[in-house]
């Protein structure tokens, strides 16, 4: 017994003075954590105070403090750098936009008659231009493109000629004027540009009524009004007035003055939105006047090769006499767009017109008619559209020279399948195939028949 007890108390002694180590180790740790607290937080107040000071110190690889000049002293010494290496030049940089694109193209085409032989070619286009924007109400631009001076609906050039050099022209020179102080009232955007023009006739026609390469000379005016303006509906009342010179003539056998073109363009758009729609719907309807003044016949008047003062009138039939040869043609534009999520972009639009003026051969060959629906739109990686057009555009409908030119112009009638798909957010594949032919064939049995198809790689830059 009496070694057991002095063994239990030496065992005891042991633990008592472990557990003492412990507490002493504990209490040691406590107080390096509490040091490290103060440091971190008087480290933090260092940094804010540092933070607070900004620009006016900076700290030197040696950890002390050296001033710095101040924000505004260090703009004027760069601003004036600058201008000692470049000039003025960044004013004229700063909102100066440059795009373009680039498309290689190509096309066969099978056709019925023998005087139209079927065509195997490839064909580029080149695009390019500047537009300067020198305030919120001011811009101008320019855009060069490949092409030849005598078609206005193409800027095509085909792989031919033996490697000679091909055109380059002026496709636009313009200026357009917003001015801010005719924002009153109702009117939401008044716009009015002059020069060689992107068509604003493209945005109340269809694509085969007015070729989309076409850009007219002269002055337009657009002006947008909201009507009213309801949680789930907005109405805009829109007008389009165009003055553009056809040509330009001091000399000609059969017409005095000069060939011009007016334009009178009315319409309304409506966007629904509601809750469950991410997307607003839109419908629009245009209704559309356009005349011409000086177009006649050169030549004598038996002649049946009919111009513009030189400039091919396609298929319409001027009057055989010498009277003036002017075409008025009135047409609706209809135009509804939607999309509804997960589903693409969805547009559907009809154009129909006539022309109204009698000085014309056959003038029962008045009427056109236009049907488009496009799903999707290709435009960023990934993205797809796919299109469908039939178009019945009678001889002297509308203004033949400026109608689509892969179509056929007037007299013409038939379908017109497109399809494309973004392989990249700047490189576009394109097909399209054209399956028309002639609404009268005078002197021939034969429609002329025409299959032409189209395959583009478009590269925008």
């Amino acid at each position: 017994m009496s070694l057991l007890m002095i063994f239990s108390f030496a065992v005891g002694q042991t633990a008592f003075a472990d557990e003492a180590q412990l507490m002493s180790l504990l209490e040691q740790m406590q107080n390096q954590m509490s040091e490290l607290q103060k440091t971190v937080a008087a480290q933090k107040t260092e940094i804010q105070a540092l933070k607070t000071r900004g620009p006016s110190i900076e700290v030197a690889p040696s950890g002390v403090e050296s001033p710095k000049i101040n924000e505004d002293d260090f703009k004027k010494q760069f601003d004036k750098n600058l201008k000692d290496k470049i000039g003025d030049s960044d004013k004229w940089l700063k909102d100066l936009k440059a795009k373009g694109d680039i498309r290689m193209r190509y096309e066969p085409a099978n056709n019925t008659r023998a005087t139209s032989a079927d065509v195997n070619r490839f064909r580029f286009r080149l695009r390019w231009g500047l537009e300067k924007k020198f305030n919120d109400e001011f811009k101008a631009g320019f855009r060069l493109a490949s092409g030849g001076t005598t078609d206005p609906t193409s800027t095509n050039q085909s792989f031919d000629s033996a490697f000679a050099n091909k055109t380059i022209t002026i496709d636009q020179a313009y200026a357009i004027y917003n001015p801010e102080w005719a924002r009153m009232g109702p009117i939401c955007d008044v716009e009015i540009g002059v020069g060689k023009v992107a068509n604003p006739l493209s945005d109340v026609h269809s694509w085969l009524s007015w070729d989309s390469d076409v850009t007219p000379e002269g002055i337009y005016e657009k002006v947008t009004s909201r009507l009213f303006k309801t949680e789930n509906l907005s109405t805009d009342v829109e007008f389009l007035g165009t003055q553009f010179v056809i040509n330009e003539s001091s000399r000609r056998s059969n017409v005095d003055g000069d060939a011009e073109f007016f334009g009178f363009s009315g319409g309304i758009r409506n966007k629904f939105t509601h809750e469950n729609l991410q997307h607003p719907i839109d419908l629009r309807h245009h209704i559309n006047y356009e005349f011409s003044r000086g177009i006649g016949k050169v030549g004598t008047a038996t002649a049946t090769s009919y111009s513009i003062d030189g400039v091919n009138m396609r298929t319409n039939d001027l009057y055989t006499g010498v009277n003036t040869g002017d075409l008025g043609v009135l047409s609706f534009y209809h135009e509804l767009g939607w999309k509804i999520d997960p589903l693409p972009k969805f547009k559907l639009s009809f154009e129909h017109g006539q022309n109204t003026q009698a000085h014309m051969d056959n003038a029962h060959e008045r009427h056109f008619y236009v049907v488009n629906a496009k799903i999707g739109s290709a435009k960023k990686k990934g993205e797809w559209e796919l299109g469908y057009t039939y178009g019945h555009l009678e001889k002297n409908s509308t203004f033949s020279v400026w109608t689509d030119s892969d179509f056929g112009f007037t007299n013409r009638k038939g379908s017109v399948i497109k399809a494309g798909y973004a392989l990249t957010d700047f490189l576009t594949l394109n097909g399209s195939a054209f399956f028309t032919q002639n609404i009268i064939d005078a002197g021939s049995n034969s429609p002329n028949a025409q299959q032409l198809y189209q395959v583009d790689l478009v590269w925008k830059f």
